[in-house]
């Protein structure tokens, strides 16, 4: 302390020296019991908080892993074998394995399911074995990263759908012009193919198609990198393989849904590709799809359900003026799987619109 010569610091002492300036000597107060007691007391605390908040720590984590795992549905590689066991044939592209189904082979008129987002080709169930039965060359197949079809390394976005596509149809040499129906996330897919491909499809129908993602803030999360891993996991799974209410007005018309999800979801990568696909949808549209669409002169209809709570109904006006030639067929009491939940009214709603613009018509079926 700087004490001058009116005031004398408390902890110091003056002494007159050298003709009478001052020399400062500290004090020392002697450092008692109680003073190491209230140092030690105030290390605790701050020990005390330490740990507290480490053991907060620990459990949070604890829990958070727990959760993890618990909810981790992945638990098995996908094989040749199981695919069999699933009754379904595959075949090699150059991205992976797709698994699919096919019958009348050799018939010509062909009309191809292309299924949408999360449930793979069996949503197709009731309207495969109608125009199988109807002697139709009738194809349904997984998408990558769904059911039973590959999970490659890749960006799952439309183009490797598309390629998807092209690359099954020559490998099956199906050559002729294809009659194509496409649900929901499905229905880009096919229009982007009719789109590019213009020469090898005979009509469209598109089934609640996508029109632009959800803006979601949910989805905002699942774009940031190890927390989108971490949520899709956790969140995104678990409501995905319970959406059958939010799917279908009619539970009753998907009996089986949580046995069917039940095949698939154990296989590794579903998640990745379901997530990979989310990000590559996060902010976009395809209005731009359909209106080239509608600009190519292709056959083309449109069903959509009046109570789809996944794409809702009102969507149907932003695509029919952008296809101002397609007729809507519109489903009361109908969620968002109308080939699922009134395939009677679908199956007829297809076959008279294929039958109409048959690529031989002499081999009316």
């Amino acid at each position: 302390p700087d004490c001058s010569d009116s005031f004398t610091h408390p902890g110091c002492r003056s002494t007159r020296k050298n003709g009478g300036h001052r020399t400062v000597t500290s004090l020392r107060t002697p450092f008692t019991r109680l003073d190491h007691f209230a140092l030690w007391a105030k290390i605790m605390n701050h020990h005390r908080r330490f740990t507290y908040t480490g053991i907060v720590i620990f459990v949070l984590a604890t829990v958070l892993v727990c959760l993890y795992v618990s909810r981790d549905l992945e638990t098995q590689s996908l094989t040749d074998k199981d695919r069999m066991l699933a009754g379904m044939r595959s075949i090699a592209l150059p991205q992976g394995q797709v698994a699919y189904e096919m019958s009348n082979p050799s018939n010509k008129e062909t009309v191809v399911f292309v299924h949408g987002f999360s449930v793979p080709s069996y949503v197709w169930d009731k309207n495969f074995a109608y125009f199988s039965d109807k002697g139709y060359r009738t194809l349904r197949f997984d998408l990558f990263g769904r059911g039973f079809s590959d999970r490659p390394e890749h960006q799952y976005g439309l183009d490797l759908y598309v390629e998807q596509l092209l690359g099954l149809l020559d490998a099956l040499k199906v050559g002729t012009p294809i009659h194509l129906v496409g649900l929901s996330m499905g229905g880009p897919v096919v229009t982007r193919f009719t789109h590019a491909y213009p020469e090898r499809v005979a009509s469209l129908s598109l089934l609640a198609p996508l029109v632009e993602t959800p803006h979601d803030p949910a989805l905002t999360l699942l774009n940031i990198p190890l927390l989108g891993e971490y949520l899709a996991t956790t969140l995104m799974m678990p409501r995905i393989v319970n959406a059958l209410d939010k799917s279908v007005y009619d539970p009753s018309s998907f009996s089986d849904w949580s046995i069917r999800m039940q095949e698939h979801v154990h296989f590794k990568g579903y998640r990745r590709a379901l997530l990979n696909t989310l990000r590559y949808l996060a902010g976009r549209d395809f209005l731009d799809d359909y209106q080239a669409l509608g600009e190519s002169g292709i056959p083309v209809q449109l069903a959509w359900g009046k109570n789809d709570q996944v794409v809702p109904f009102n969507q149907h006006q932003r695509v029919q003026k952008l296809l101002p030639d397609a007729a809507l067929l519109a489903l009361s009491e109908c969620g968002h799987l109308p080939q699922r939940e009134h395939p009677a009214i679908i199956n007829q709603w297809l076959h008279t619109f294929i039958a109409t613009h048959a690529y031989f018509p002499e081999n009316q079926l």
